[in-house]
């Protein structure tokens, strides 16, 4: 890639993240430093295409009470992400990635469009849990299903992520 391109590519890039900062629902993001570093970095590592998604689908990111995160289906137009207290803090932390992690596959969720396919929970999950591999955060998300209280579709998930990262390497951006 050119030099110019590489410069238009990064522009691009950083005027969508604008564009999704600026939205109201991200002004918990927005407003605070470490966040806004931990979603931007979250951010620059999608392909251009996944990224478009987020901002122009759109995918809103809403600060709620519970544990971890959650991705809800299609509400009018909008699809949305919870954002628990323990991730804020988690993307708040030294343990960014981790948070980082949690993300993406939440957003595999949108991506891969579970909410309009027939799938089961599981399959679902280790669509999602692939999608945040391919992001570059398997390791991570690999460590948090391990300190999770272990079930058999834990397990499950851990033993396909785990497959994963022992015979592919990690998507280069």
């Amino acid at each position: 890639m050119q030099l110019f391109e590489q410069f238009q590519y990064k522009k691009d890039r950083t005027q969508l993240i604008e564009i999704f900062m600026a939205k109201n629902e991200h002004q918990w993001i927005a407003k605070d430093g470490r966040l806004k570093r931990a979603f931007t970095d979250f951010l620059l590592y999608l392909k251009l295409e996944e990224l478009q998604t987020v901002v122009y689908k759109p995918v809103l990111f809403i600060k709620i009470n519970a544990k971890w995160a959650c991705s809800v289906g299609k509400i009018k137009n909008e699809e949305m992400i919870l954002a628990f207290p323990e991730l804020c803090a988690l993307l708040q932390s030294p343990s960014i990635y981790h948070g980082m992690a949690i993300f993406a596959h939440e957003l595999g969720h949108i991506i891969y469009k579970h909410a309009h396919k027939n799938l089961s929970l599981l399959d679902a999950q280790v669509e999602a849990d692939y999608f945040a591999y391919l992001c570059g955060y398997g390791e991570e998300l690999q460590e948090i299903l391990l300190d999770e209280p272990q079930s058999l579709d834990l397990k499950v998930r851990i033993s396909r992520l785990t497959s994963h990262l022992i015979t592919q390497t990690k998507k280069t951006f």
